[in-house]
């Protein structure tokens, strides 16, 4: 199948056995071939490299997405063995603890990982907090240029590494740091003190004391169980989490400036023998065979009587030598001098040693790299008779990545373009170097065998077509043009009945007219003059208000929605929905990730922004929607980033975003750092991850903790100061207000895992929107945000997995609706569907549909523990919306949402 990286040892439906029970008499004599895969050669998209052989898979840096490309392309994780990191960078490391969990749940019991000193640190913090898992046998090898080297038992290749030292001041590649580095390793208790998070690690499964933002020795409670601790927070470790200090900072002094270059060699094949040949020179098959076969001539009689000495070479073809490739990596001007005088990277003159010849060069560097004369000059001496592949995503231009989510936009594009928009268009870049070629996605260079050494293009994906929409639809029973058809007809009708519900019938024409100014009367439109199917969906948008109150209000926003000429709701306003996955991305659906769009207070025509959550790959979605140019703005504007909890799917995609916004930000006057809103292990992580980064990016922190629904309470005036809130969750309020006209930031402790929370948001134009995050149902969380305009909601399983979701502290569709229902949200979206759903669950249409009462009857508890309010306080909810990934919808149009239900229905029927 086109674009898969398929198995050829293994029979289709069986498994391949774990590296731990493989057999070692598996050798290089049994490999069929091997293979060079270049992945995620896009601007949307993280460069890795893929060495397939029959036996194993080994990876070269493992940035956001690879998970995702695996996936789709059919890379078999059982096979994966080995990753190898370059440096340490959210684009070589970022997706890896994604990747290390989606193996383990595959079954893979163990993984090698080499890197540079501070990987290992780094993997390991995360390997014991979160993403822990026990039965993975993960071993974390350092690099070391020195006398190191790495066999595969499996496949017979080896690889070495190449150390490049940073010619920065100060840099970690100069003896000052070696030697601190040394005196710091040998100290009792390193900088990750691995007892610590051993400790840490165990607290997250049971109801462990937190650890203190002031890191003094008082006992906390758990926050999961919404009890509350002390937060008398100095003013030191204030500053400590709003990122001033410079180990949030961007010091090259005391961050990772380990670099390494890596050189493969694909052992040397023997040449095969033939038998035909052999018998032609009358010797008789048994050991003289095997002899021959091992290269070791030996003494022959023949039938005629006479004997001689017949060497290998007369009955054995010849063999071929060793091949090797090189992966290189120079990520900025301070590490270029270092790989050009490299005593190992001189001109491989010599094209057939016993070492063998390169024959391909990947080159990691990025495009100001590759342009410079130095560096081209030495590539092309290095290895005159390589094919020299660019993967950097500077060199690569758009390439198609994502072609299953494509596509699935391309379908939903029928329902409505103006909510699925069209991905950035595919662009071709020329390579700077004439010589070199710019790598594809899925491209493959062969190792082995010999005869097929080479480039491969042949499998990489290409543009969704309307012959593939064609194609898609003809699968289903359908045409294309049948769809479209049945769509618009269905939309005219569902708008027009909806404007019938809306407008008032003749005989109440005077009630809307005429005003009455009689005793008794309001002046108000009268009852009647509304559908009465609409009359419970009234009551539950403004129940404080009384119902001829309530009535003026639906007429208002009515008109104001037919009368729409592409204004936002409240001065400006949208949701992009760039994940709406759980657990693990999928190629229809990423992992979580909500960007909220908003107008600055200060300046109404700059948009302002904020994500809530931020899975692996939010960064390449927002290129998909908006291109490489409107990325840069939408970052340059986003000015918050809240973190729901501390599960990977929802914030391993923050490491990018904070890289690519610092970079965007750096040369301008007014470098405001990016404000992070989460749990305090998310603190933790990042501080650890600019510490040991090569490219670390400052940022503003505030603990979800200091901005629970209670302390708003205590939210002190302008002339007052508030002992009871930190200076570090003043400031972030502050800029909540001023930046995003974000009147009150309110979290609430939701059960899901520890330190997990939910979030209602109150704006200064009167809207609420609230969000879940993962949780089960919580009635804390539908007081809080009680009448919210618009609630986002988990749906991670359908009804039939009540108990599932019940084990995994997720909810159903039913039971998200249930939250809506006691919030008396106006706007409930569905979003964070497990996996097993790859396009829209089964059960949501028959949870929409209305419902006799007897089944409209709501639990009544809830898994905090609070009874819910009685039957007389649960609300019907307006509009019930269903996201995809990439739906960009403006807050003004969520009331269409319940229209698209029925032909997304048609779309993705129950298989």
């Amino acid at each position: 199948r086109r674009g898969y990286i398929m198995d050829s040892s293994v029979p289709k439906g069986e498994s391949m056995p774990s590296n731990s029970s493989r057999s070692k008499r598996q050798s290089r004599s049994s490999l069929s071939t091997i293979n060079l895969y270049t992945l995620g050669t896009s601007v949307d998209a993280t460069p890795a490299v893929v060495l397939s052989t029959d036996h194993e898979r080994i990876v070269f840096n493992a940035g956001e997405g690879l998970q995702r490309m695996c996936m789709e392309h059919r890379v078999r994780l059982m096979k994966l063995s080995n990753i190898f990191l370059t440096r340490v960078s959210s684009d070589t490391i970022g997706g890896l603890p994604g990747l290390m969990l989606t193996a383990a749940d595959m079954g893979v019991e163990k993984i090698n990982i080499h890197g540079p000193k501070s990987a290992k640190e780094l993997i390991t913090f995360a390997s014991m907090t979160f993403a822990k898992r026990d039965e993975l046998d993960l071993s974390i090898n350092t690099l070391q240029e020195k006398d190191w080297s790495f066999p595969s038992n499996l496949s017979g290749i080896e690889i070495k590494c190449l150390e490049l030292r940073s010619s920065r001041p100060g840099s970690e590649s100069t003896k000052g740091r070696e030697a601190e580095t040394a005196s710091s390793s040998s100290k009792a208790t390193p900088i990750l003190a691995q007892g610590n998070l051993k400790r840490r690690a165990e607290a997250q499964h049971v109801g462990a004391k937190r650890p203190r933002t002031d890191n003094s020795s008082a006992p906390i409670d758990d926050c999961r169980r919404g009890n509350e601790y002390d937060n008398d927070d100095n003013a030191s470790d204030d500053k400590k989490a709003m990122g001033q200090e410079d180990n949030a900072g961007a010091d090259p002094k005391t961050s990772g400036g380990e670099v390494f270059c890596l050189i493969g060699r694909v052992p040397a094949t023997p040449g095969t023998f033939n038998i035909k040949r052999a018998r032609a020179l009358g010797i008789k098959p048994g050991p003289v065979f095997a002899t021959l076969k091992r290269g070791e001539p030996v003494e022959c009689k023949f039938k005629d009587g006479t004997s001689r000495v017949v060497n290998p070479s007369e009955v054995v073809e010849e063999g071929h030598p060793p091949t090797r490739f090189a992966i290189i990596d120079c990520p900025d001007q301070s590490f270029l001098d270092s790989l050009v005088n490299h005593s190992k990277l001189k001109p491989d003159t010599q094209l057939d040693t016993k070492n063998g010849t390169i024959r391909c060069v990947v080159h990691l560097a990025p495009k100001h790299i590759i342009k410079q004369e130095k560096y081209k000059k030495w590539a092309s001496a290095f290895a005159p008779k390589a094919c020299h592949l660019l993967v950097h995503n500077s060199c690569c231009g758009r390439q198609v990545v994502w072609r299953a989510s494509e596509l699935n936009i391309k379908m939903l594009r029928i329902v409505s373009p103006q909510v699925f928009h069209e991905p950035t268009p595919v662009t071709e870049t020329v390579s700077p170097v004439p010589s070199f070629t710019v790598a594809k996605h899925l491209g493959k260079f062969c190792l082995f065998p010999y005869k097929k050494i080479g480039y491969n293009v042949s499998d990489v994906p290409s543009m969704v077509t309307k012959e593939d929409l064609k194609q898609k639809f003809g699968e289903m029973g359908t045409s294309l043009q049948q769809y479209m058809t049945k769509v618009s007809e269905y939309l005219k009708e569902a708008m027009a009945e909806f404007r019938i519900q809306r407008s008032p019938s003749p005989k109440d024409d005077t009630s809307l007219t005429s005003r009455s100014t009689g005793p008794g009367t309001t002046g108000l439109p009268s009852r009647a003059s509304i559908p009465q199917s609409l009359i419970p969906e009234l009551k539950s948008m403004r129940p404080r208000l009384s119902l001829e109150e309530i009535i003026a209000q639906y007429k208002e926003s009515m008109e104001a929605k037919e009368n729409d000429s592409g204004q936002e709701f409240d001065g400006g306003g949208s949701i992009l929905f760039l994940g709406t996955g759980s657990a693990i991305p999928s190629k229809y659906r990423n992992v979580s990730a909500i960007y909220l769009s908003l107008s600055s207070p200060s300046s109404p025509s700059r948009t302002r922004g904020m994500l809530l959550d931020c899975g692996e790959g939010t960064y390449s979605q927002l290129i998909r929607r908006f291109g490489l140019e409107g990325t840069k703005e939408v970052l340059l504007g986003l000015n918050v980033v809240w973190i729901s909890h501390m599960h990977a799917d929802h914030h391993l995609g923050l490491l990018t975003i904070l890289r690519m916004r610092h970079e965007i930000i750096k040369a301008l006057p007014d470098k405001k750092r990016l404000l992070v809103i989460g749990p305090n292990q998310l603190k933790e992580w990042l501080g650890k991850f600019n510490e040991l980064s090569l490219e670390p990016s400052p940022f503003d922190f505030a603990e979800n903790y200091h901005l629970r629904e209670k302390q708003w309470s205590l939210m002190p005036t302008a002339s007052q100061t508030s002992h009871s809130w930190p200076a570090h969750a003043l400031v972030a309020v502050n800029r909540l207000k001023e930046e995003l006209g974000i009147t009150a930031f309110k979290t609430v402790s939701v059960r899901h895992c520890r330190d997990a929370w939910a979030a209602v948001v109150e704006l200064q134009t009167g809207c609420k929107i609230a969000y879940s995050g993962d949780c089960r149902p919580s009635e804390n969380f539908s007081r809080v945000g009680r009448y919210a305009h618009i609630l986002i909601h988990e749906a991670t399983f359908d009804e039939d997995l009540q108990q599932e979701a019940y084990l995994r502290k997720h909810c159903t569709a039913g039971e998200a609706i249930s939250v809506a229902r006691r919030m008396r949200a106006e706007k409930l979206l569905l979003t964070h569907f497990s996996q097993r759903y790859p396009k829209i669950p089964a059960a949501i249409e028959s949870e929409i549909t209305p419902k006799n009462n007897d089944d409209n009857k709501v639990a009544n508890n809830t898994d905090d523990g609070k009874a819910c309010n009685d039957s007389g306080d649960i609300g019907d909810i307006g509009v019930i919306g269903v996201a995809f990934d990439m739906m960009h919808v403006r807050l003004s149009d969520l009331w269409r949402l319940p229209m698209f239900l029925v032909p997304f229905r048609w779309l993705f029927p129950c298989e």
